[in-house]
């Protein structure tokens, strides 16, 4: 089980920058590529990419809630380089 919400990650014991972290956006490039209606909720899907290689970061996608964005989904991608 990984839990997103903290502001890092370990995959194999080594610490990756989790895509919302507090500092996040220092590390990440984001754009919002979809809007969907779930259960009369609306949710937006956010891709995010590493803004500098060689950093431990992740890509992936995300599907946030638009009211307390809360996490419905992510995908998280390493880097085979990292």
């Amino acid at each position: 089980n990984v839990n997103v919400y903290r502001n890092s990650i370990l995959v194999f014991d080594v610490p990756f920058v989790s895509p919302i972290a507090d500092d996040a956006p220092a590390f990440y490039q984001y754009e919002i590529t979809d809007t969907q209606k779930i259960d009369s909720k609306i949710y937006y899907q956010v891709v995010f990419t590493p803004k500098r290689m060689g950093e431990r970061t992740f890509y992936g996608d995300m599907w946030i809630h638009d009211s307390d964005y809360a996490v419905l989904k992510i995908n998280l991608l390493v880097n085979k380089e990292q």
